[in-house]
């Protein structure tokens, strides 16, 4: 980043930081297909991805495109990374079931079982400074 101007750093950085928020998600459909149990699955796409967005660097760099272009590959290969797990995902689960959403019956059961294992984290802390 020192060695190129701070417009061309900035652009490159926003671009880098607006698609990894994608991770989130793929994360999230990713550990679907762990809790399958199909890790084959999950290794697959990760190599395939990891190969793509590498081959695409060399093609990139042949071609004389310079860290812009290198920033919207990688945007674009974590897009296509995030598709893989989504379809991989529906493969296996309904589309409703993978639609991310709110449930206010679940936080409240998270927070009851939250407050359950803190009041075990703390009593331990008591317990051990007798």
């Amino acid at each position: 980043l020192k060695t190129m101007d701070n417009s061309t750093a900035i652009q490159m950085l926003r671009i880098l930081l607006i698609s990894s928020i994608s991770l989130l998600p793929q994360k999230f459909y990713a550990s679907l297909i762990r809790g399958l149990q199909r890790m084959g699955l999950n290794n697959l796409i990760d190599v395939a991805a990891m190969g793509l967005q590498q081959l695409g660097v060399i093609i990139i760099l042949i071609f004389g495109g310079g860290p812009i272009h290198i920033a919207y590959w990688f945007a674009v290969s974590f897009a296509l990374s995030l598709l893989a797990y989504l379809f991989t995902s529906a493969h296996f689960f309904s589309w409703q079931a993978i639609i991310p959403g709110y449930s206010a019956v679940a936080v409240k059961r998270i927070i009851r079982y939250t407050r359950k294992m803190m009041s075990i984290s703390v009593l331990s802390i008591l317990k051990g400074a007798e």
